[in-house]
């Protein structure tokens, strides 16, 4: 993830500096890796060659929890542990995408990376076709933030449509995020 993030526009927003920008990210997404795991409605996917990882995928349970099971206080331990002086950074970034998050049931893509040299091979759609699957068969909807033009082609590809307030900003002249929607896919029948 770390590597996936680290030339993105938000990532500059949230930590300037690249060499602490590695830094920050390598603490963050251990600890967010980790709480994910720890959260009944949290998943990390993950698509490993050899035995290394090229690219992960964060998705939130949004269809029966309603909010994720990770406590506030826990979070925000986690980002101050993780970003010190980022760490208000990352709690806007976190309040700028829940302020645009459906408030009907569904699952949130969170994030998704794939390595930089390992990018345009199809390892981010696997990840997105696998759950869509799953999501599929049950006739569950997902959100996502595509925070790029290309990510933004990537998830309109696997059904992603344009949210109604497109893009949106985030704050203190940052970069534009395009929120979108996938309803589930149904198959000939007009079964999910």
């Amino acid at each position: 993830m770390v590597a996936a993030f680290m030339g993105t526009l938000e990532a500059a927003w949230l930590v300037a500096d690249q060499d602490e920008r590695e830094a920050v990210y390598g603490r963050f997404y251990r600890a967010m890796a980790a709480s994910v795991l720890d959260d009944d409605g949290g998943y990390v996917e993950v698509a490993e060659i050899s035995g290394r990882i090229y690219a992960a995928a964060v998705w939130y349970d949004y269809s029966h929890f309603g909010t994720s099971a990770i406590v506030q206080q826990d979070w925000d331990a986690l980002l101050t542990a993780a970003c010190g002086v980022h760490a208000e950074r990352f709690r806007l970034l976190d309040a700028t995408f829940a302020s645009y998050r459906p408030a009907v049931s569904h699952f949130y893509l969170a994030w998704i990376g794939v390595r930089p040299d390992r990018q345009g091979v199809g390892l981010g759609s696997a990840l997105l076709a696998h759950r869509h699957a799953d999501l599929d068969d049950v006739a569950i909807p997902s959100y996502a933030v595509a925070p790029s033009h290309a990510c933004r082609r990537l998830f309109a590809r696997h059904g992603y449509q344009d949210g109604r307030k497109i893009p949106f900003y985030l704050p203190a002249n940052g970069p534009a995020m395009w929120p979108m929607w996938r309803d589930p896919t149904l198959d000939s029948k007009g079964v999910s």
